[in-house]
């Protein structure tokens, strides 16, 4: 049912652009291609940004019959879509409705239906890049925008059953950071402060701020550039040739060549070892072969260091970083510790 403050009718105008424009996206052809397993499989299509002016005007727009209102009518119908003209009293009403069912549903989004407020905040996105666009023809935000369709696969699990079925999805992305910057100068901010370890250069990032930074600060790196050395170990002990691209994720040689080469690193290197792989599944494949392998490879390798895991679970990030710190001590013919990790990892950040 509805809530008491809002009428059936009220509901059913302001959702009328959001059905039509569902069905306006289903109906748009997307490309499709023939998969590596003969299958046709549909693409994703993107636009320029400016289409999605198309789809507000096109796709919010009901389907014959003339308009159930206006601004000055309480009723107030969208069925010529929403416009410029009407795009704010339109996102009022909208507003209105989505505080009562968060109230409703004591701030439950999920319950409420979280497409409400992604429509609430793509109509303000739209309305003020379509304004801009219109009083000022030279201002180029929109270009750093793209419309993306696609078919997104919804899978549901009832009786024991996987269904999947496919539902159309519509992207709208920025890729220009300056846009968002310019909004936080247009809101009057007198100070941002900026901080990371990874902002220099920083003239190329201030460039895709587009901001001036009059005052900046760069430290020193904590490594001074003689305890540095990079460089490619292309094979290892048993001359396998390292190449871990997918193809080779079952080569048992290059993994025992790796962790012979790791053990011959291990035996020199005092103190601790970060090693990063590509991926989880890597890891542990690598892990398997050293812990079956005839040659015995990780015996060698915890010979010399303790050796550990990045763990998938995030709740156990600092108990596997104390075990680490802990195991650098010397114990034994034991000098450090190595710990396996994954790039982008909670450990490599």
């Amino acid at each position: 049912g509805y809530f008491p403050r809002i009428s059936q009718l009220e509901v059913e105008y302001v959702m009328a652009p959001i059905k039509n424009m569902r069905r306006y996206i289903s109906q748009i052809d997307l490309p499709a291609s023939i998969n590596e397993r003969g299958r046709l499989e549909k693409q994703g299509l993107t636009k320029e940004g400016r289409y999605i002016f198309e789809l507000f005007t096109e796709g919010t727009r009901g389907r014959g019959g003339s308009s159930l209102g206006s601004r000055s009518n309480n009723s107030a119908g969208f069925s010529d879509g929403i416009t410029l003209d009407n795009g704010e009293f339109y996102a009022e009403k909208l507003n209105n409705i989505l505080d009562v069912v968060l109230e409703a549903t004591e701030g439950n989004q999920e319950r409420s239906g979280m497409y409400l407020l992604q429509w609430l905040t793509i109509l303000g996105v739209v309305g003020k890049l379509w304004r801009e666009a219109i009083k000022n023809p030279n201002n180029r935000d929109i270009d750093s925008y793209k419309v993306f369709l696609e078919d997104e696969e919804i899978r549901e699990v009832a009786n024991f059953s996987t269904s999947v079925r496919y539902e159309r999805k519509l992207n709208f992305w920025c890729f220009n950071p300056g846009v968002a910057f310019k909004e936080l100068h247009e809101e009057g901010l007198k100070c941002v402060v900026l901080t990371s370890g990874t902002l220099s250069p920083m003239d190329s990032f201030a460039s895709e701020l587009q901001t001036d930074f009059p005052i900046r600060l760069t430290n020193m790196h904590v490594i001074s550039p003689d305890q540095v050395l990079i460089g490619v170990l292309r094979s290892g002990a048993l001359e396998a040739k390292f190449n871990f691209s997918y193809k080779n994720r079952d080569n048992k040689l290059m993994f025992e060549d790796f962790g012979k080469s790791l053990a011959n690193f291990a035996r020199v290197i005092p103190g601790g070892i970060l090693v990063f792989f590509p991926s989880y599944s890597l890891l542990e494949r690598m892990y398997n072969v050293w812990t079956n392998s005839d040659k015995k490879i990780m015996e060698q390798i915890m010979k010399y260091k303790t050796l550990l895991k990045e763990p998938k679970q995030a709740s156990k990030y600092k108990e596997a970083l104390k075990m680490y710190q802990e195991s650098l001590k010397p114990y034994g013919t034991r000098t450090g510790a190595i710990l396996l990790s994954v790039c982008r990892g909670k450990i490599a950040e």
